[in-house]
């Protein structure tokens, strides 16, 4: 079994997270289809939720695998970052 790295960014909750949240919540609650600007807000994909963290935010055009003596990893250039990503996450998915 293998390991994959991924690195994210999350724009942490604001009033306008935790208003879009409500409508994409009563949408679920209704079981009808989140409107499109929720879904873009939220940046869903086809089984995504919100992230109760905040808006996540790929970063895998400013991550580079890095190797080096028998290790691995990723580095993150931060100049090139969002200035709204407060933080950044690392999932390692098997």
């Amino acid at each position: 079994m293998s390991m994959s790295t991924f690195v994210m960014g999350i724009i942490p909750k604001d009033d306008k997270y935790n208003k879009m949240l409500k409508v994409y919540e009563a949408c679920e609650e209704a079981e009808t289809e989140q409107p499109l600007e929720v879904i873009q807000f939220f940046r869903l994909n086809d089984f995504d939720e919100p992230d109760p963290g905040g808006i996540i935010i790929d970063l895998d055009d400013i991550a580079t695998d890095w190797q080096s003596d028998g290790c691995t990893g990723v580095e993150i250039d931060i100049t090139k970052l969002p200035k709204d990503i407060k933080i950044i996450r690392f999932m390692n998915c098997w």
